[in-house]
């Protein structure tokens, strides 16, 4: 599996909001494509010819990883967006270290006694 790595990159902050819509869009993209496979997968499945279903479980796999690319993508937008509101705005705020993506609150341990 490929590795990760986390890139900057260097601008004007009054145009982050346009980089980032080509970012988000070029991420739509990717999301609309695999939409398409899945239906044309979904298709695939009323053959039940382990060819068709062996082509499938590889299409399903490809769709997997593009949506997991997808979703980093959609989460360092909104990452970057958040930070840019935070400048913007005058607050500051802590913010986690880089590359490590927020986490949901905890929830409190269940008392079993």
């Amino acid at each position: 599996m490929p590795k990760e790595i986390n890139i900057s990159m260097r601008g004007m902050i009054e145009y982050l909001p346009e980089e980032i819509e080509e970012v988000l869009r070029a991420t739509e993209k990717r999301l609309d494509k695999c939409t398409q496979q899945l239906g044309e997968s979904l298709e695939r499945l009323g053959d039940t010819a382990p060819h068709s279903i062996e082509h499938c479980l590889v299409e399903l796999d490809g769709i997997r990883r593009t949506l997991y690319r997808v979703d980093s993508r959609v989460a360092d937008c909104s990452q970057i967006l958040a930070s840019y509101l935070q400048h913007t705005s005058g607050e500051v705020a802590e913010q986690p270290p880089s590359g490590v993506p927020p986490q949901p609150p905890r929830e409190p341990p269940v008392d079993e006694g």
